[in-house]
């Protein structure tokens, strides 16, 4: 498919998005060998890294957190924290973690509070910030959040600076 769609738009580089890439058949493989999710999610990355090579383009894998993560109460914005995801909530973490370049997450917030908190008092003015966190890289330190306003309805994010939240907290 993907030599297919090159030949068609007459280049090679592109970037590839996969959406739910644990949900692609080849990252399912388990057999009577002995070979287990995690040694076939190794095996799927190692074919997919190689082909990536060969052929020329880069990809990102979207994977999906573990829903036990967001079991819980929450009675107050602080306790929304605790739904920041981290790096054993994704579903198969050992496994993907292993062998990938790159891991970010994303984090808003104000998603948690409209779905958990029923006063909608405590969050009405609370502005959409989503952070983004590099937890690993392979060359290189781990970040901290990068912070970005989400506009819902264009589906954009623009960037914000520490200042810019503190000018915004003031007003």
């Amino acid at each position: 498919d993907i030599i297919k769609f090159q030949q068609e738009i007459g280049q090679q580089y592109m970037v590839v998005v996969f959406d739910l890439l644990s949900m692609i058949k080849d990252f399912m493989i388990v057999d009577k060998s002995g070979v287990n999710f995690a040694q076939g999610i190794e095996v799927a990355i190692n074919v997919l890294n190689a082909m990536a090579k060969e052929l020329g383009f880069h990809y990102i894998a979207v994977l999906q957190m573990n829903r036990k993560s967001e079991d819980g109460r929450i009675d107050d914005l602080k306790d929304i924290e605790k739904f920041r995801p981290s790096r054993s909530q994704i579903k198969n973490s050992g496994a993907f973690l292993e062998r990938v370049r790159y891991a970010l997450t994303l984090f808003r917030p104000k998603y948690y509070a409209e779905a958990y908190l029923e006063d909608a008092s405590l969050y009405e003015d609370m502005q959409d910030i989503c952070h983004v966190s590099l937890l690993k890289q392979n060359q290189g330190k781990v970040s901290s959040s990068l912070r970005y306003l989400f506009d819902g309805e264009t589906m954009n994010m623009i960037p914000l600076e520490d200042e810019d939240l503190n000018k915004e907290g003031e007003e």
